[in-house]
């Protein structure tokens, strides 16, 4: 019995120290769930701009319309003032509008595949021969896009008769070059050889420059000259050099 009555008394104190710990800390009162907030409805927007006048210069006005009506007013009329208007400090700015321009026209023309064989080979003079060992390439036809381009024939060194000097010979400097004229490059890339001096037998005979294709990117060509040796005035034909 005692010891019942002592576990009693533990079980009563612990409930009691269990009540003043609720009284000194009350449960805090919980919030109301506030209501969701309904989604504004989405208004559509239209927007459009023009070319209007402002102190003199000119400007690019937009606007956005809430209205479809009005949007398409303003639209069919762009010089409607009222569409338009700009409020300035100290006063109203009315923008004269106009209509926009329409876009440029490129009338550039543009290439085209070829619109048929090239036609037959031109009948070539060959101009003197360069070196002992020269070979001879015939002129050929080339499509640029708009027309067909005839390339004049020419004269290929070898290298060997480059290191050899067995080049054309003469007796004297020649005259001095003659001033061409260069037309525009009938495609982009076409490099002018230009003219020169070439001795034959017993006076100089001018070569005319002509059109030549580059054979690779980063080749340029070097025109032909005459050069003072101990056997005489050599003949350095032209020939591709890399940069």
């Amino acid at each position: 019995m005692l010891f019942r009555s002592e576990r009693a008394k533990k079980e009563q104190a612990r409930r009691e120290r269990e009540r003043l710990l609720a009284a000194k800390n009350p449960p805090k009162p919980t919030e109301p769930v506030k209501p969701a907030k309904p989604a504004k409805p989405v208004k559509p927007v239209w927007q459009m701009c023009v070319t209007g006048r402002l102190d003199g210069g000119r400007v690019q006005i937009c606007r956005k319309f809430t209205d479809y009506a009005e949007f398409e007013r303003c639209r069919k009329d762009p010089k409607d003032l009222p569409c338009w208007h700009k409020k300035r400090p100290g006063r109203w700015h009315y923008s004269i509008a106009e209509a926009p321009k329409p876009a440029p026209v490129d009338d550039t023309p543009k290439p085209r595949p070829a619109d048929g064989p090239p036609p037959a080979p031109r009948a070539e003079t060959p101009p003197p021969k360069a070196s002992l060992n020269a070979v001879w390439v015939p002129g050929y036809w080339r499509w640029n896009g708009f027309a067909w381009l005839w390339l004049s024939g020419f004269w290929r060194v070898p290298e060997s008769d480059l290191a050899e000097e067995k080049t054309a010979t003469a007796p004297a400097e020649p005259p001095p070059l003659k001033v061409e004229t260069v037309e525009v490059a009938p495609f982009p890339d076409a490099v002018w050889a230009p003219g020169y001096w070439h001795w034959v037998g017993a006076a100089w005979v001018w070569v005319p420059g002509r059109w030549l294709v580059r054979p690779a990117v980063g080749q340029q060509w070097e025109r032909p000259r005459w050069r003072r040796t101990p056997r005489g005035v050599i003949l350095v034909p032209g020939r591709w050099l890399r940069r």
